[in-house]
């Protein structure tokens, strides 16, 4: 199972996602998480969640926010 959860300057709430889904009893499981802030924020918050979790398969992926055309 694939969890994906987009994120744009929220770290804090980040944070609480991601544990609460690498949390859960199941294992097989990936969390990618989508990050569209211009500072990358929560790169680092992703890092340090990667560490908690050593077993996880947390991806982090950083998009660069376009806007309109």
């Amino acid at each position: 199972m694939s969890v994906v959860i987009p994120t744009f300057n929220r770290p804090d709430y980040l944070c609480s996602t991601v544990r609460q889904v690498l949390e859960q009893r199941f294992t097989d499981c990936e969390v990618c998480v989508i990050d569209q802030s211009p500072s990358r924020v929560a790169e680092t918050q992703a890092t340090r969640l990667a560490a908690e979790f050593p077993d996880s398969r947390l991806r982090y992926y950083w998009l660069e926010a376009r806007g309109a055309p």
